[in-house]
């Protein structure tokens, strides 16, 4: 089965810095497969990219049915955190920019419930 791809949708900002307005890009994006977990990451250039690599600027990674549901450990979720298509908001803050001034490789990952992530 192929690996899900990701869309990016909406970005607000290009370039931000930490000047009050001027301080956060959001973004939107969808993914082509339900997904339990999504990662954006942001490395600076020159600097590899990939899932896993640089700096976690927003993501989840816990599976959960909503924020008022609790669940005891020993229950399994079959909810998929992520609909395919439905555009899910992300935001990167020049705060979170921790390696320094420069230009970042911004990129959005997902993982299937096979546990592939997008590439």
């Amino acid at each position: 089965m192929a690996n899900p791809v990701v869309t990016i949708t909406e970005i607000t900002a290009v370039r931000i810095s930490c000047q009050p307005t001027k301080d956060v890009s959001d973004i939107k994006f969808t993914a082509d497969k339900d997904a339990y977990a999504y990662e954006v990451r942001a490395v600076l250039l020159p600097g590899s990219v990939g899932q896993g690599i640089g700096i976690l600027v927003d993501g989840k990674s816990q599976l959960y049915i909503s924020e008022s549901t609790i669940v005891s450990e020993s229950t399994i979720i079959n909810e998929y955190l992520l609909t395919s298509g439905v555009e899910q908001p992300a935001d990167i803050t020049c705060i979170e920019l921790i390696d320094g001034d420069g230009d970042y490789d911004v990129a959005v990952y997902v993982k299937d419930e096979d546990g592939n992530w997008s590439g």
